[in-house]
């Protein structure tokens, strides 16, 4: 298997996960205090961008990289820059917030991307 292969399937495999998780979570989550919709859409765009021509080399090149390959620093740093502004931060941070000592769910409705 390339690198390239490899690093294909590791974006996979992560989305997959991302998936699981949430296919695991929500059955626990208040539906009523939810958007699905919304949530759902996120979840099957999830990191969609780094397949992208900005992203999937750089992104491969700095985690996947041939054996002598170097990273492009600077072309790394733009394709983080695009990840950043093509994707919402991560959901744990519109899903999860604290309320006094527990943690809660609070409604995510999309506004505040």
């Amino acid at each position: 298997m390339t690198k390239t292969e490899e690093y294909f399937q590791y974006i996979n495999e992560h989305r997959q996960n991302v998936s699981n998780a949430w296919n695991k979570t929500k059955p626990f989550i208040d539906k009523q205090k939810y958007n699905s919709i919304t949530m759902e859409k996120l979840i099957a765009s999830h990191d969609l961008s780094k397949y992208s021509v900005e992203e999937f080399t750089p992104y491969r090149q700095n985690f996947f990289p041939y054996e002598g390959e170097v990273c492009d620093k600077l072309k790394f740093e733009e394709a983080w820059q695009h990840h950043k502004d093509n994707n919402p931060p991560p959901l744990g941070q519109y899903v999860c917030h604290k309320l006094s000592k527990s943690q809660h769910l609070r409604t995510y409705t999309g506004d505040d991307m």
